[in-house]
């Protein structure tokens, strides 16, 4: 095997894991922005929030936040 073959070898396998990253990170992208509309259908479907501006349902969730927080069951707390 020739030093030249192998660097074309070495180019490849680079540009191969490049590629595996950049589709990673795109797989990554869609699951998140699937799970925010999800989460978003659901704040308007049980807040009634369909026709609050971004500015208005931020406003909203944050005068529950606290409330959300301190009631809320333990098995939804973040676990670390």
């Amino acid at each position: 095997m020739t030093a030249n073959h192998l660097q074309k070898l070495i180019a490849e396998k680079n540009r191969l894991e490049l590629e595996v990253t950049k589709l990673q990170q795109t797989e990554s992208r869609k699951q998140r922005s699937h799970i925010l509309i999800q989460k978003g259908a659901l704040l308007d479907k049980y807040l009634d929030a369909h026709h609050l501006s971004i500015e208005e349902t931020e406003e909203l969730l944050q005068l529950f936040s606290n409330f959300i927080k301190e009631k809320r069951p333990q098995r939804f707390n973040k676990s670390t």
